[in-house]
């Protein structure tokens, strides 16, 4: 034991020492010399690695600023980090503008005079990252709005009029304020006049009336190209917010959003854009959620939206579920709810007590009925006792059908579609869940708990 112990303490002091020599004494002092950083440049030249990061480095001349930049080989996906850099000059400023990939990001920097804006303005990638740059002078602020990509990614943490003014006369196609936690109606008019294409402000939890409907005006020019306004920050949105929000044209970004009211559900409803990212709200009501799609749904469609929508809600609902009928029940086997869908609407619900009361029944205002609907729920499926071969759901495998839009069941070795009973057992050995399968076609989902209680039905969409 003693022996092992000697000739593993051994190995662990050889390696160690190993491992230290390999560590550049250059990056434990947080510095390169120009032969190291070119380098480090043909390594990730022969690895075809996209990505340079040099966050070690706190400090760089213009020799060591001129071999990074040769790292840009690619303009739509090279990318130089160097996050670490707190202040640079502008002969540094200079050699780094010239990398020619598709972003240089410098989030370490807290400040920077007007010559190294004007030379940081001039480079050619799409995006320039500057998200530690927390305060600029108006002259800073000039230059740096000459920048001419995709994305300025700015980290100012308050903005006034005259700033936001500046910001929009720039030339680049996107602007992004992550850090403001707070803009006022004058900012909001000056940045939706804004030419580029893509705004963000992400850090924005919550805005007034008159702040959205200023920005809602950064809408696109009528058959001009899309426009991007990210308010992904926003936890809460009124109706009055939601109204003037719903007037903007473009893509509107709301990824932060949980909950939804019937009267926010109403106002977007009326969205105009053609993009709608509400995927994160799980609290809304069925009857909420059947609005938004009947107002959000593209026409001539039945299951395509000018929005992305919320699909699994608080209360259980399954929002991707298209047709079919749900029913849930008490713990005496007698019914709770059952609830309709058609065309992905809940079309009707009903709820009874434990002694068997009917206690509601409702059509959905927001469900638009047809004789097509009508057609649809008169189709009877059939009752799964009549189906008697049964098989575990791990003997069984789906193959798509020739257009990928559905699947039909095999047994395992088999040719030809199943029709029988595919089920799980809980580890007590009970029923879990059981499909009924009609020439390979699902069409009654069972569910029991681990006691044996029945507690689900659905028919299945055919």
């Amino acid at each position: 034991m003693r022996t092992k112990f000697f000739t593993l303490t051994i190995f662990i002091l050889y390696h160690g020492i190993s491992l230290a020599e390999n560590v550049p004494s250059s990056q434990m002092s947080h510095t390169t010399t120009a032969e190291q950083a070119a380098a480090m440049v043909r390594e990730h030249a022969q690895s075809k690695k996209n990505y340079l990061r040099v966050n070690w480095l706190t400090s760089i001349d213009r020799d060591v600023a001129r071999e990074l930049a040769k790292h840009g080989r690619n303009i739509n996906n090279d990318h130089l980090t160097l996050d670490g850099l707190t202040s640079i000059d502008k002969a540094v400023a200079r050699e780094l503008s010239r990398f020619q990939g598709y972003e240089l990001s410098l989030d370490g920097l807290t400040s920077m005079d007007i010559d190294v804006a004007q030379s940081l303005a001039k480079f050619q990638g799409a995006k320039l990252s500057l998200d530690g740059l927390a305060d600029t002078d108006k002259e800073t602020v000039k230059e740096l709005a000459k920048f001419k990509g995709d994305w300025l990614v700015l980290g100012v943490t308050s903005l006034d009029k005259e700033d936001a003014q500046e910001f929009a006369k720039g030339q680049g196609n996107g602007l992004s304020f992550d850090r403001l936690s707070s803009i006022d109606k004058e900012v909001a008019h000056e940045l939706s006049r804004f030419q580029g294409f893509r705004l963000s402000l992400k850090g924005l939890n919550s805005i007034s009336k008159d702040v959205a409907h200023e920005l809602a005006k950064f809408s696109p020019a009528p058959k001009g190209p899309s426009k991007y306004l990210g308010l992904d920050g926003l936890t809460s949105c009124d109706r009055d917010v939601a109204h003037e929000l719903a007037a903007f044209h473009g893509q509107l970004g709301l990824y932060a959003l949980r909950s939804i009211n019937s009267d926010v559900a109403r106002e977007f409803a009326q969205f105009k854009g053609n993009s709608l990212d509400i995927y994160n709200v799980t609290s809304i009501t069925r009857d909420d959620l059947n609005i938004l799609r009947d107002g959000l749904r593209k026409p001539g469609t039945s299951d395509s939206y000018r929005a992305m929508m919320p699909w699994k809600l608080d209360d259980g609902t399954d929002a991707r579920k298209w047709n079919g009928t749900l029913t849930e029940f008490h713990t005496d086997g007698s019914k709770s709810t059952e609830t309709v869908y058609t065309n992905g609407n809940v079309a009707m619900r009903m709820e009874w007590d434990e002694t068997g009361n009917l206690i509601k029944e409702e059509t959905s205002p927001g469900h638009k009925s047809s004789d097509a609907d009508a057609d649809e729920q008169s189709v009877q499926m059939p009752d799964v006792t009549d189906l008697q071969r049964e098989l575990p759901l791990t003997d069984l495998n789906p193959r798509w059908t020739s257009n990928l839009q559905s699947a039909l069941w095999y047994a395992k070795g088999e040719n030809e579609p199943f029709t029988g009973l595919g089920f799980f057992n809980h580890p007590n050995g009970k029923r879990c869940k059981e499909y009924s399968f009609l020439d390979g076609k699902k069409s009654v989902l069972l569910k029991w708990d681990k006691d044996g209680s029945l507690i689900q039905k659905e028919t299945l969409p055919q």
